[in-house]
């Protein structure tokens, strides 16, 4: 067994594997597989670069919105297609209004961290 960075030509096999498990695929992973000796591919693991908006302060609503205006800007200048929020539930309401989902209905959402360094 052995792992590498997927190539373009193992896409199809990596989403054949993601939906017999009935989950979704981005094609703006980077994909590592498994694979054993006869390069069947036995696993995979899907690394989503997708940036947070965290934290966001505003002693106004009307900054609120126009620091979520130019973030929503810039990403998609970026042609980021993805932007996800860790907020209170009292704000839910509002990152609603501007087109947020809950997106973790079933599952849990953890975090480790990587280094020993102070992460500012």
């Amino acid at each position: 067994m052995k792992v590498r960075i997927a190539k373009k030509e193992d896409i199809e096999q990596v989403k054949k594997l993601a939906e017999k498990y009935n989950l979704e695929y981005s094609d703006q992973s980077i994909i590592i597989l498994a694979e054993d000796d006869d390069k069947n591919i036995k696993g995979f693991i899907a690394l989503r670069f997708v940036p947070f908006i965290e934290p966001m302060i505003s002693e106004s609503s009307i900054a609120a919105l126009m620091l979520y205006q130019a973030a929503e800007k810039l990403l998609e200048q970026m042609e980021v297609p993805i932007i996800r929020i860790f907020a209170q539930e009292k704000h839910e309401e509002l990152f609603k209004k501007v087109g947020f989902e809950e997106i973790f209905q079933d599952y849990i959402s953890m975090e480790k961290v990587l280094t020993s360094k102070e992460i500012n």
